[in-house]
């Protein structure tokens, strides 16, 4: 507006035309202006601050388990780019959230995931950090739903709610704004975690030697595989792919197993490692 007037941004009532002849100043809601007022020519009328935008995602942790995962609280697909949870008192299980986190479990991979920036990649992991990204990708997701971390903290050590904050970049679903995200929520609830790890064939929590072998048993499979053949990417066949998602992920989960099971030791590990491989060619040849 041309005018210099800054009391007229408070008449709320009626209509004002703003030039340079109607700068006499205003009352406030039609009321007469004790103390009209003006401001030099160009002066800024007033500076307007719109409120932040709620955050897209929440962190929720599992108090029991230690687990964590995004939710979304819009009604839009939101694609997340980086995230990074910190705690001032070292509250974070650094170990057990590098075996789970999005990075370990290959979750949303690019073809070429062994370049630098085609994959989930760990920035920084400690007892007072947890930081991963994806420089040129994201883990989209949906409207109203979640993604899971991995398990950041041990309930067991730290008690129930530590004091965390979240961080996080995302872009929304028309691909056109990108936002960092600050001081978002965090929330201590209870939810299912369910099979985290792809490679996990048996379903255990822990990705062993037991899932070498539902692999071995199922290598070849062309059509209409699941998990629990030894399909970790869900493309309904039981190849390489799937033993390299084993290999990357083998003792992921070993820490939760209960101390009634027996953990297989390495020359053990090794040997199975040999013998499934052998079978799962030995299978392939025949059946060529």
């Amino acid at each position: 507006p041309a005018g210099e007037d800054y009391a007229e941004i408070w008449n709320l009532t009626g209509d004002r035309t703003w030039n340079d002849d109607n700068d006499r100043g205003s009352g406030l809601n039609g009321l007469p202006p004790s103390n009209p007022a003006r401001l030099p020519a160009g002066g800024n009328l007033a500076v307007i601050e719109l409120p932040p935008v709620p955050p897209s995602l929440h962190l929720q942790v599992d108090p029991a388990t230690g687990f964590a995962r995004l939710t979304s609280v819009v009604e839009k697909s939101v694609t997340l780019q980086s995230y990074n949870v910190e705690s001032t008192a070292g509250a974070l299980d650094a170990p057990a959230w590098s075996a789970s986190n999005l990075a370990a479990r290959g979750v949303d991979s690019g073809a070429e995931s062994s370049a630098p920036g085609q994959s989930w990649q760990i920035v920084n992991g400690d007892a007072q950090q947890v930081f991963e990204a994806y420089l040129f990708g994201g883990s989209t997701i949906a409207p109203m739903g979640s993604l899971l971390l991995g398990k950041i903290v041990d309930p067991f050590t730290v008690g129930a709610e530590p004091e965390l904050t979240l961080e996080f970049a995302s872009f929304d679903d028309d691909n056109t704004s990108t936002f960092a995200t600050l001081g978002a929520p965090v929330e201590f609830v209870s939810f299912e975690v369910g099979a985290i790890y792809a490679a996990d064939f048996d379903q255990s929590g822990a990705v062993d030697a037991a899932d070498l072998t539902r692999w071995a048993q199922g290598f070849g499979a062309i059509d209409g595989a699941l998990q629990a053949n030894g399909d970790s990417n869900g493309d309904g066949v039981v190849d390489g792919a799937d033993f390299l998602a084993w290999q990357r992920q083998l003792g992921a989960g070993a820490a939760s197993v209960t101390a009634g099971q027996p953990v297989p030791e390495a020359t053990t590990l090794a040997l199975s490692v040999g013998l499934g491989l052998s079978l799962a060619f030995l299978k392939r040849r025949r059946s060529g």
